[in-house]
Formats: C-alpha cells, structure tokens, sequence
C-alpha cells in the first residue's frame, strides 16, 4: 500500500485549470487574427454523371484541385435541398449493405442541404476528395457517393481557404479543427463526424 502511495503523481489541479484558461485565451487570439476567404476551387456535379463508367474521378479531381496550395476546409452540399430526404434514406442503406464493401461516413440522421464538413492538409486533399466521390480505399471512411447516390442530383464540392498569420503547426491544426467544428455546428451536415475540441 505504501508503494503505491509514492507513485502516485502529486498534481495542483488549481494552476492546472489556471493554465487550461491561459491556453483557451491564446487560442480566442489566434481566432481573431483569422480570415477565411471563399475561393474559385469548386465541384459542380451531377450524380448520373458521376455514377457513368466514363466518369474518371482521378481526372476530375486533379483538373479541379491540384492548385490548391493550402490546407482547405470543404464542405459537400446538395444543390437542391428538396431531395436530402431521399439522399439520406439512400445513405443509410448503403451504410447498413456496406455495399461494395465500402467504410461510410457515420449518419447522423437528420435532414440537411449539406452532406459533410471537412478539412484536410494541402498534400492530402485530392486523395479525400476522391475517397468521397468514390475512387479512394474501400477501407478510408468516407461518402463513397459514387456507390449509393440516386440519379440527377446536383453536388457542389465548395472549398474555403483560412488565412493564420501566426503559424504553428500543432496550433494551425487545432485552429483548424475549432474553425470545421464551428462550420459543423452551423451547417449541420448529414454524414460525418464532428471534431472533439469543444
């Protein structure tokens, strides 16, 4: 008993939860000094079209992002709105058959223009776009649209791009995650999950 009495860690919880509030105030900061801008980088596309065995995804997805020279925050919306109910019973299914022995995106079950929120780095952000469309790994989580999505309807990949002037790796990615969390709360998207920061 006394042994482990001496290994127990003495912490002062109250200068830790002191410090906890230093962290969040630097982070409000960080916040402030942001701006994010929309940008030209979008996909329009019809479901039919994506789903033809002439549509080549890799092509399309490099036609339209490989410019992107910053780590983008995304969203995937329906064009229509009308038909998320639809989109989203269409979803489920495909989720529930885990047809082609695809990994969904969890459904949140509920109706909403937008399909999903997301972020991604520079250098692995046509690998995810691809993976939504429905050419990336059976084993990513992802849309996989491609597999389940019914006939003529309308999907707009829209692309924004945060400006963080004050640049620190581990900092820029939480920033990141608060500025897809805050989007997720606002938009509230049909599929995915939203990030765990606050």
């Amino acid at each position: 008993m006394e042994k482990n009495q001496k290994n127990v860690i003495m912490i002062d919880w109250k200068k830790q939860k002191e410090y906890s509030k230093k962290l969040l105030e630097n982070t409000i900061k960080l916040i402030d000094k942001i701006e994010v801008e929309s940008t030209t980088f979008s996909l329009e596309i019809n479901s039919t079209s994506l789903k033809e065995s002439s549509c080549d995804i890799n092509e399309l997805v490099e036609y339209t992002f490989s410019k992107i020279d910053f780590d983008p925050i995304y969203c995937i919306q329906l064009i229509d709105e009308n038909c998320s109910k639809e989109i989203g019973q269409a979803f489920d299914i495909a989720k529930k058959n885990k047809i082609e022995g695809r990994c969904y995106s969890k459904y949140n079950k509920r109706s909403s223009k937008t399909l999903y929120v997301g972020i991604s780095q520079e250098k692995s952000f046509q690998k995810r776009m691809r993976e939504h469309l429905g050419a990336g790994s059976k084993s990513t989580y992802a849309l996989n649209l491609q597999y389940w999505i019914p006939d003529n309807i309308q999907i707009k990949i829209s692309v924004f791009k945060p400006n963080i002037p004050e640049y620190d790796k581990k900092e820029h990615l939480n920033l990141m995650e608060l500025l897809e969390q805050s989007l997720w709360d606002k938009l509230e998207p049909m599929m995915g999950k939203r990030s765990g920061q606050l």
